[in-house]
């Protein structure tokens, strides 16, 4: 699931991982509340695989000159 900052209107910015069909659905602010609106998406978090896993890939590429 993505990672959105919102904003409530006192201010207060927070994060939350939620589904995309609900980015833009108000969320209670932590702090005071508040309907929070989305303000920024941010990059999706990519794994990162062992060096085994990632030998295939690179192999691949090289090869395909």
């Amino acid at each position: 699931m993505p990672l959105y900052d919102y904003k409530c209107p006192q201010g207060h910015h927070w994060d939350a991982q939620r589904p995309i069909v609900k980015r833009n659905a108000p969320i209670a602010c932590p702090e005071c509340g508040a309907d929070g609106k989305l303000s920024f998406m941010k990059a999706p978090l990519v794994p990162w695989f062992p060096g085994t896993t990632r030998s295939p890939y690179r192999e691949k590429q090289r090869n395909s000159y």
